[in-house]
């Protein structure tokens, strides 16, 4: 029984220590974070998250070599035109809303009905005959 005891008390102090640990981790994080006087220095490029995106739908898409690259060419082309748009449109934007808004309406990705964004149950799902 003491053996039993002295195990069970045991393996609460290690948990105990392991979230300790977890948790100066997470605070050490969060002092990163802060250090970090902009936010904007902190994200990648426009040039960086294409690449990103591109290497990540090419694995997505299971594309050999020769079509990676010509898909890596239209999509660079997509997305410097999709820039020049929300360009042109934030300026648009910008005469009717405040810039908090105008951003939002830019970033905005649409809802989905499994997200919990107000639509009722049931509702925004097919049919099952159009599956």
């Amino acid at each position: 029984m003491k053996k039993l005891f002295i195990m069970a008390l045991a393996a609460i102090f290690a948990a105990n220590i392991s979230a300790q640990e977890a948790k100066a981790g997470k605070a050490e994080c969060k002092k990163e974070n802060k250090e970090c006087q902009h936010r904007k220095k902190c994200k990648m490029s426009f040039e960086e998250r294409t690449e990103m995106e591109i290497k990540f739908l090419s694995d997505e898409l299971y594309l050999d070599s020769l079509q990676a690259e010509k898909f890596a060419n239209t999509f660079r082309d997509f997305r410097k035109a999709q820039l020049a748009l929300k360009k042109e449109f934030k300026q648009k934007f910008a005469k009717d809303l405040n810039e908090r808004q105008v951003e939002k309406v830019l970033h905005f990705r649409g809802g989905h009905p499994c997200k919990g964004d107000g639509h009722l149950k049931g509702e925004g799902k097919r049919p099952a005959d159009d599956r």
